[in-house]
């Protein structure tokens, strides 16, 4: 995934889309003050569509398709870019919000 941003959520090195969502909302109104963060909050975008359409079912992914895991139990096909595969609507719903804001004006 090229030109995108991938963002640590914690101590486990995987991405998830509703965590790094909500915690991004943030800094939108932050985006004329710093330089770059406009480029920083797009490759986030891009990375968590990508993700989405590499696996809709799954809510944590991998910086790269590396097939780490939390937890390969057999019952789910989890592809290498999927930590974790758990259907959360709200991931969903979150990345999708994402889009939203990046689209508004700042308030100023």
């Amino acid at each position: 995934m090229t030109a995108t941003t991938f963002v640590l959520t914690g101590d486990i090195p995987a991405m998830w889309l509703r965590t790094r969502s909500s915690r991004s909302f943030t800094t939108f109104r932050l985006r004329p003050a710093i330089r770059g963060l406009q480029r920083i909050i797009g490759g986030l975008i891009k990375r968590h569509m990508a993700c989405i359409l590499i696996d809709p079912y799954a809510n944590a992914f991998n910086e790269t398709a590396n097939d780490l895991a939390l937890e390969r139990s057999g019952r789910t096909d989890m592809g290498p870019w999927v930590w974790e595969r758990k259907f959360e609507l709200d991931s969903m719903c979150f990345s999708s919000g994402l889009l939203i804001c990046i689209g508004r004006k700042p308030v100023s």
